[in-house]
C-alpha cells in the first residue's frame, strides 16, 4: 500500500479479528479490533479510520445499526459488512443503512482484502471529486 490505511474491524469471531488484522497489518496498515457495536462506535468517534469492516450480527446492536451509528457520525468513512447472512432483504438493508460492500461469509481473505481496499482508494478519490465538481460549477 502507498499510503497507510488506517482500519477498524468490528466483529465478534476474536479468531477472525486475528486473521484479518494480520493480514492487513502485513498490508502496512494500523488496525483496531473490537466485539461489538457499541464499542466500535468508541473507537470510531476516538479515531475515525479510513475503512471499518463490520459483521452483520454482533452482540447487543447488530451491524446494520452501527453501519447506521457511522453513517451519521461521518459519512465520508465507508463501511464494509461481511456477514453470514444470506437473506437479500438484509444485504439490501445494508446498503440502505450505508455499507459500501456487502460481503457473504464464508469468504477468502483476498476477497475481503480486495473490498477494503477499494473503499479506500474511493475515499481517497472524494475529495478529488468534489474539487472538480466545484470547479466545473464555478467555470
Amino acid at each position: 500500500m502507498s499510503t497507510s490505511l488506517h482500519l477498524l474491524i468490528a466483529d465478534d469471531n476474536e479468531e477472525l479479528t486475528d486473521i484479518l488484522s494480520c493480514g492487513f497489518t502485513r498490508l502496512g496498515a494500523t488496525v483496531a479490533c473490537c466485539g461489538d457495536a457499541d464499542t466500535c462506535v468508541q473507537l470510531f468517534s476516538r479515531r475515525p479510520p479510513d475503512v471499518v469492516l463490520v459483521d452483520g450480527k454482533l452482540p447487543g446492536n447488530d451491524g446494520l445499526w452501527l453501519a447506521e451509528q457511522l453513517r451519521a457520525l461521518r459519512p465520508e468513512v465507508p463501511v464494509v459488512m461481511l456477514s453470514g447472512n444470506d437473506d437479500r432483504c438484509f444485504a439490501d438493508a445494508a446498503y440502505q443503512a450505508g455499507v459500501v460492500q456487502f460481503l457473504l461469509k464464508p469468504c477468502s481473505l483476498a476477497a475481503v482484502r480486495s473490498a477494503v481496499l477499494q473503499a479506500a482508494e474511493r475515499r481517497r478519490e472524494q475529495p478529488v471529486q468534489v474539487a472538480e465538481s466545484l470547479a466545473e460549477t464555478l467555470t
